[in-house]
């Protein structure tokens, strides 16, 4: 089985389910991530530091790198059918079950913009969309995963390893913890991330 994580920035996947494409690698199925934006005009990725960090998080945990688009951070909505163009290549040449991305209600303009492009490529897939701190406002989850110890720990490493990022709140190792402690308290498990399923195919 393989399974598609797509984000509209380059740690957007991190935040929202990486412990989930964690989980299900352990379980012997294969990972694929799509990113759209390389964030190149945000002057803390000068000498592409963020790209160096996600391709580095990306090698250790998931073994390859992600298809990475260069499209401008703040203005993908501006570039539909790029996005779509990515999105169909990757569903042709892949049968995916299960396909990650995010929230369609998200008010981040580029992650509503890549949601809408996953909608209308994957409409017979499996497709359920992660929350991201700070944009998900009345997100509602529908659909979790639980996570191991070792799951956890080695999304906050993921995570702790983009040092462009270390000086927002929401990449601080206590927010990111507190988070998949809260949505495991919600299911009576210690830890979990938590999705809006768009379809699910029984």
């Amino acid at each position: 089985m393989a399974v598609l994580a797509i984000g509209s920035h380059l740690d957007d996947i991190e935040l929202g389910c990486f412990g989930t494409m964690l989980k299900y690698q352990s379980m012997g199925h294969d990972i694929d991530m799509l990113v759209c934006s390389d964030c190149q005009d945000l002057p803390r990725n000068h000498g592409q530091r963020m790209i160096d960090e996600c391709n580095a998080i990306a090698l250790k945990y998931i073994g390859q790198c992600p298809v990475r688009l260069s499209l401008p951070n703040t203005r993908l909505h501006e570039y539909g059918a790029e996005i779509r163009h990515a999105l169909e290549e990757a569903r042709d040449n892949t049968e995916y079950h299960l396909v990650i991305c995010p929230w369609q209600s998200d008010i981040n303009q580029d992650h509503k913009a890549v949601s809408d492009e996953c909608i209308r490529v994957f409409r017979e897939h499996n497709l359920i969309q992660y929350e991201v701190p700070r944009s998900t406002v009345g997100f509602a989850p529908n659909v979790y995963v639980s996570l191991t110890d070792e799951q956890v720990t080695n999304k906050l490493d993921a995570v702790g390893m983009y040092e462009t990022q270390a000086h927002t709140p929401y990449f601080d190792r206590a927010h990111v913890l507190g988070q998949l402690q809260f949505r495991g308290l919600e299911i009576g498990t210690q830890y979990a991330e938590s999705f809006w399923t768009r379809r699910l195919i029984l």
